[in-house]
């Protein structure tokens, strides 16, 4: 049953473009420790209860009367989506429907875009200048200053004998369900060795042209990755943008390039990942030089780095002046690993992590293969499908977690 305090049902409702997912997913981590997951609105974590009609009187009706506190995160992306104008549009009517609403409403800026409705004298926190952890606490102090809700400092356990202990309790289990929470991630299965020798490549210098090739095609591996190296440490406030083509068939050389140079004043403040699926055959192998040419020509000077991330099938050709990488290789230990790592931390027993590993070796194992090593499409989809079923709430049981992924193995496999 949803316990309601104070007459809400979230203490904290976050609004974001997708195109933000990246960072406020961070905050969202952040809060949830602190709050506790039922306690914060995060869409990813309520994908079933999404899954209906009139989705959008839904959303509504969440911002309108279940949250005691918006936060939105503003800025161009957040201007343009059909979805966004509708939740913003039910937020700013707080200010008119409820008693003191602007005060329901916290604004986050990612970037300088302009968002109908915001007054030129509003007050917002830049995103650019402090990390999704500073976010999460500034968040908290403004719940505590608005008076909406209790101080999350240090709060002992209800009907507790001993608060100290309970309360030491309560943040372990709070920091392993953070840890859980971020090793459910695709972007965190393996890929160790690559983003080591990705970082090999950009610490040298911390602003610049970055070209990094990796022969693989795999879509889900490309954002993986791209997201994976966005959280290295030696990488700070990044962003990476939507993924372009280079096919002298599908998009010309100068609409490439262009795309890439709508984001020279992003680099002025920030890292820009740009991946790039490449489909250069052999009889256009210039093709590829003379994109990297024209990159090399438009982005002679920058104050961050800008990081291109090329993948394609082994047969595609690649730029000859960009730093060649081996694709990844899952085996059966990286499975094995995880599957530990998830199962200890969510405390099931010995027999339901060696029948997970099993499963997921079956399901993700080519068709008659005697390698060890896994298809990598089929990890990341058994990865996402894990986290989706886990991310529940409530999440499901260990056997019935265990019965829904076997359901999608074919019964021939």
């Amino acid at each position: 049953m949803e316990i309601i305090e104070n007459g809400f049902r979230f203490r904290v409702g976050l609004s974001f473009a997708g195109e933000d997912r990246d960072y406020v997913e961070k905050v969202a981590e952040q809060l949830t420790e602190t709050l506790g997951q039922e306690k914060v609105f995060y869409d990813y974590n309520y994908i079933a209860e999404f899954a209906g009609f009139d989705l959008d009187i839904h959303l509504q009706k969440i911002y309108r009367e279940e949250c005691e506190l918006i936060v939105v995160f503003i800025g161009e992306f957040y201007n343009k989506k059909p979805w966004c104008k509708v939740e913003w549009q039910t937020i700013r009517g707080l200010d008119f429907i409820k008693p003191n609403g602007n005060k329901l409403i916290m604004l986050i800026r990612m970037d300088d875009g302009a968002v109908d409705g915001v007054p030129p004298n509003a007050g917002f926190i830049h995103a650019g200048k402090f990390s999704p952890p500073e976010i999460a606490s500034f968040i908290i102090k403004r719940l505590n200053s608005n008076n909406i809700t209790q101080n999350y400092e240090d709060k002992p356990v209800l009907g507790s004998k001993n608060p100290v202990t309970d309360l030491k309790a309560s943040k372990v289990k709070a920091n392993s369900s953070k840890h859980s929470y971020t090793l459910l991630n695709p972007c965190n299965f393996d890929l160790e060795q690559l983003i080591r020798e990705s970082m090999k490549v950009l610490l040298v210098k911390t602003q610049g042209l970055f070209g990094l090739a990796i022969p693989c095609n795999d879509d889900a591996f490309r954002n993986h990755f791209c997201e994976r190296l966005k959280e290295d440490d030696g990488i700070s406030n990044a962003r990476i943008i939507n993924t372009l083509t280079l096919d002298r068939k599908k998009s010309n050389l100068e609409y490439t390039v262009n795309s890439i140079k709508r984001y020279k004043k992003c680099l002025e403040k920030e890292d820009i990942i740009c991946p790039i699926r490449v489909e250069v055959n052999k009889k256009d192998k210039s093709y590829s030089d003379e994109f990297w040419q024209e990159i090399c020509t438009a982005f002679p000077n920058v104050e961050r780095r800008l990081i291109i991330i090329m993948v394609g099938s082994k047969d595609k050709i690649f730029p000859k002046d960009v730093k060649k990488l081996e694709p990844p290789k899952f085996e059966e230990v990286d499975v094995r690993q995880w599957v530990i790592k998830i199962s200890k931390i969510r405390r099931w027993e010995e027999d339901i992590i060696q029948e997970w590993m099993q499963t997921m070796i079956t399901d993700c194992r080519p068709s008659h293969s005697p390698s060890e090593q896994m298809d990598i499409g089929s990890v990341y989809d058994h990865l996402s499908y894990s986290q989706e079923l886990l991310r529940r709430n409530p999440p499901p049981p260990a056997k019935a977690f265990l019965e829904e992924l076997k359901q999608r193995i074919p019964a021939d496999v």
